[in-house]
């Protein structure tokens, strides 16, 4: 008896190859994609979030978020240049003595009048020889006659352009810088002219006019500033004759002023 052969129906029943398999796994790969791509997004949005947290926007600048760096500290600003010479306190009076010969500046006579030279005579340490210094900005400053109260300017007439006192005016042919030297003396130069104050043509003697010049460096160019404690340099002796005021007093045969005659 021969065996049965399938009929056509079971033949294609069996060679059918289930399909819910792989709708299965579509359904689930579709499923990962919806839920990874929800994660993703919930992720950027966290970190966007935490991002606005650190940077709030306050008129369309950024600021520090709270808790950042006071806003009210304080920057110490570094302090500006110093117009004195290294030791000279403000208006404290001081003698400037010329480093060539070691005489000292000395209002001629111990005048206390607007227009009063200045010459160079033996230290006495009164008060016609007694200078202070003011500081006007960070780079100069006004240098005061004690006994007078007025200020250190070059004489603005031609035939005489020396030093003399003049009341307080602001203009910068009173103003000067102190040019410290390596040895400790400075070089007076004025705002205006940059010419330096010096003993006229170098000379170290009494009635010395002190006068400007081309600003050169040279000794007769050069003053310390000597506290009134300090003792003398060597030099000159302190009794320059007369009353020790300048040669207060002294008259030439005209009946001038000796102090005053050109040289």
């Amino acid at each position: 008896m021969s065996s049965p052969h399938p009929s056509p129906d079971d033949a294609e029943e069996e060679g059918r190859v289930p399909r819910w398999p792989m709708v299965a796994g579509a359904l689930a790969l579709l499923l990962g994609v919806t839920v990874g791509g929800y994660t993703a997004g919930a992720a950027v949005n966290e970190l966007e979030a935490v991002e606005e947290e650190e940077l709030e926007v306050s008129s369309g600048i950024l600021v520090d978020p709270p808790g950042g760096p006071e806003e009210d500290d304080e920057v110490e600003e570094e302090p500006g240049p110093e117009p004195l010479p290294e030791g000279v306190e403000p208006g404290t009076p001081h003698v400037l003595q010329n480093v060539h010969g070691d005489r000292v500046m000395d209002v001629a006579g111990g005048s206390t009048d607007s227009g009063a030279h200045i010459h160079l005579w033996d230290r006495h340490d009164e008060e016609n020889q007694q200078w202070r210094l003011h500081p006007v900005d960070d780079t100069h400053v006004e240098i005061e006659g004690v006994e007078s109260g007025l200020l250190l300017e070059i004489a603005e007439a031609e035939d005489d352009p020396g030093a003399v006192l003049e009341e307080r005016d602001g203009e910068p042919r009173q103003h000067w810088i102190a040019v410290e030297m390596q040895d400790g003396a400075v070089r007076l130069v004025n705002r205006e002219s940059r010419n330096a104050l010096e003993a006229e043509a170098g000379d170290p003697e009494n009635r010395s006019p002190v006068v400007e010049a081309a600003d050169a460096g040279r000794s007769h160019q050069q003053w310390r500033l000597l506290p009134l404690d300090a003792p003398p340099e060597d030099g000159p002796g302190q009794d320059g004759g007369g009353d020790g005021r300048g040669g207060q007093g002294e008259m030439d045969d005209d009946g001038g002023d000796e102090r005053r005659t050109p040289r």
